[in-house]
């Protein structure tokens, strides 16, 4: 009974220690990486997209830029707030 009880406080804290490493692992090897979505479509489904994640924010800034939204003013009272409670 003992042995289990120190079992379990070592390897608890190691296995949730490990699942973050890992989990952060992914992330930085998919999700930030911007060409690896094209890769795996292009191994997986023989797909190859037309378009980069540079040249689609590329547009979206543009479609935003050319629109009547553009030139809304926006009100950064609530977010100036926070940060100053923040001390930033």
């Amino acid at each position: 009974m003992f042995r289990r009880v120190i079992a379990g406080l070592i390897l608890g804290p190691a296995l949730l220690i490990g699942s973050f490493a890992w989990s952060g692992y992914l992330a930085l090897s998919t999700i930030f990486d911007e060409n690896r979505s094209a890769t795996v479509a292009q191994e997986l489904v023989g797909w190859t997209p037309q378009h980069t994640t540079a040249s689609m924010l590329d547009r979206a800034h543009t479609w935003w830029r050319n629109s009547d939204r553009a030139d809304t003013a926006y009100d950064w009272t609530t977010e100036d707030q926070i940060l100053a409670m923040l001390g930033a």
